[in-house]
This record gives C-alpha cells, sequence and structure tokens, in this order.
C-alpha cells in the first residue's frame, strides 16, 4: 500500500464550533506545567511539541473529529480501501524567537496534516511548502482548517517572522486489524 503523490486537500473546519478555541494557550500552558517544550520526540526531524493528548482543549474533541471527519476524508481524498488510523499527533509551537521553521523532509508516515491552531494575526509566515510539485506551493489553511496530504511528499514548514505560530500535526498509518481506531 503505497501514499499517492498529490500533496492531498483541504478539510474546512476540522476544529468544530462547539471545540474551545483555547487549544493554543492550552498547549503552552501544558508546556510549562511540563517543565517546557520537547524538541526529542521526533528524532529525524525535531519539532518543538507537545502530545496533543496532554493539551487542555484539544485532547477533549481532537480524536473524535479525528476518527468522524479527518480519517474518512483522508480515505476518500486517496482513495483509499484500508482504514487509517491516527499514529501520532501533537501541537507545534514555531516561533519567531525560537524553531522558526522545519527543513525539508519526508515524513516517517504515509499520510499526514497539519492543523494551524492560531490566526494570522499572531504571526507573519509560515507554511507547508510543497518542494517537489510545479512551482513549490505554499499551504496556509486558516486556523481550524486542516491541510491533509501524503507524508511521502517532500515539503517544509516554511519560516515565520513574527510571533508565534501553533499547528496540531498528526502522522496516519493503515490499520492493521479491525479493531483499530485513531488512537486517544
Amino acid at each position: 500500500r503505497e501514499a499517492a503523490a498529490t500533496p492531498g486537500q483541504g478539510l474546512a473546519n476540522f476544529r468544530p464550533p462547539d471545540a474551545p478555541a483555547a487549544a493554543a494557550p492550552g498547549a503552552a500552558a501544558r508546556a510549562a506545567a511540563r517543565g517546557g517544550w520537547t524538541s526529542a520526540r521526533h528524532a529525524a526531524h525535531a519539532t518543538t511539541d507537545v502530545p496533543a493528548g496532554d493539551v487542555p482543549g484539544v485532547a477533549d474533541w481532537i480524536f473524535a473529529a479525528a476518527r468522524t471527519r479527518l480519517l474518512p476524508r483522508l480515505e476518500e481524498v486517496f482513495g483509499l480501501e484500508d482504514a487509517l488510523i491516527v499514529d501520532d499527533l501533537f501541537v507545534a509551537k514555531y516561533d519567531a524567537d525560537g524553531q522558526r521553521a522545519l527543513p525539508e523532509h519526508e515524513d516517517g508516515s504515509p499520510f499526514s496534516f497539519v492543523a494551524p491552531l492560531n490566526g494570522g494575526g499572531d504571526f507573519d509566515g509560515g507554511g507547508t511548502q510543497f518542494l517537489d510539485l510545479d512551482g513549490a506551493p505554499v499551504y496556509r489553511p486558516d486556523a481550524g482548517d486542516a491541510l491533509l496530504f501524503s507524508g511521502q511528499n517532500r515539503h517544509r514548514g516554511v519560516p515565520i517572522v513574527r510571533g508565534t505560530r501553533y499547528v496540531l500535526a498528526g502522522f496516519c498509518a493503515f490499520a492493521e486489524g479491525e479493531d483499530d481506531e485513531a488512537s486517544p
């Protein structure tokens, strides 16, 4: 089973209207309570992040939204017959005074998604750039929307130049058994 070569499509209003908009501040508060953000979870392409399941304002809605909206949309966009699960889910922090970008890479998962948690008024720059596509387009979904793509497409996180950007990022894998579902 290979991932499709297209970058994918968006999913508008990934964050349900009744989900708290406090996910970005919740991630910052959780990181502070844990002694700071970590950059040790993803060795090949380190991000400054916290696991999403630990973030107040995210854990309550994200796993249900992944199962009911995101995973079915990925399966539809890429024409998959096999079910997917969320294998890793985290809130990444990009800061003009810290980690500003993510170098070009391919993810270790067949499918991935990013969903900005705060709006462009909080930062300048940022986005996901697909380097092997004509014109190397940069995608910047609105806060609450998601960008779905094959993790095997070479991409990078575009640098921010002002402020702080919080992004919910997820890696998806093929379910191995009938009882698999998005991980909490």
